[in-house]
């Protein structure tokens, strides 16, 4: 006659089972994230970042008209990331987003950007742009649109908002660890003037 025999630790939460080959088997059950032990950590975890210059900047409100100003979502040495989607989180007093002022960008200017911002991808030093041709006007963020996936919500009412999730990247973006692969958003012209302006990168990691 044989005994099934589960051991349970109660302050890592795991489980230990002897097996029917009289092998054991440890399970990791119901732990709080601060207890979970260093081979649970390498699960794939939620991605939610700022995309950053190199210098740790956030604000994409920059002055790129001189040298472009490059905002990333960058691999690590430590992980592996994959990007399914950028949110572009744009606010100013004076977007003027009705009839033609939709080719302001914000309160910039009273016409369109000379250059642009345009979202791409850096993959074996190779850039794959998202964007068809840079943004310059506050209507080309239309142009990336489509009823299931990407979408653009926008509000102008004095206090102006335009909000682009940009998920239908092609595929979910895999920035391998250890690689110098990044999705980057630049900047080419003076954005100083806008109040607000970040770029959110979402997706899963996993540590290695």
């Amino acid at each position: 006659m044989s005994v099934p025999t589960h051991v349970r630790d109660t302050g890592s939460g795991c489980v230990a089972g002897v097996t029917t080959r009289n092998t054991l088997q440890v399970s990791q059950i119901d732990a709080p994230a601060c207890c979970l032990p260093k081979g649970v950590l390498t699960a794939k975890k939620v991605l939610r970042a700022l995309m950053t210059t190199d210098a740790g900047s956030t604000d994409i409100a920059a002055d790129g008209s001189t040298t472009p100003v490059v905002f990333k979502i960058a691999a690590e040495d430590d992980r592996v990331k994959w990007v399914s989607s950028i949110r572009l989180v744009l606010h100013d007093a004076n977007m003027k987003m009705d009839g033609n002022e939709f080719r302001r960008f914000a309160s910039v200017t009273s016409g369109a950007l000379a250059n642009g911002v345009d979202l791409f991808v850096c993959q074996g030093g190779i850039e794959t742009s998202l964007f068809a041709t840079p943004v310059v006007r506050m209507g080309d963020f239309y142009d990336y649109t489509d009823d299931e996936l990407n979408l653009v919500d926008a509000i102008s009412a004095g206090v102006d908002l335009l909000r682009l999730d940009f998920i239908n990247l092609g595929a979910v973006v895999a920035l391998p660890a250890g690689s110098k692969d990044f999705v980057g958003l630049r900047v080419s012209d003076d954005l100083q003037a806008i109040d607000l302006f970040q770029a959110i990168a979402t997706g899963a990691q996993e540590l290695i």
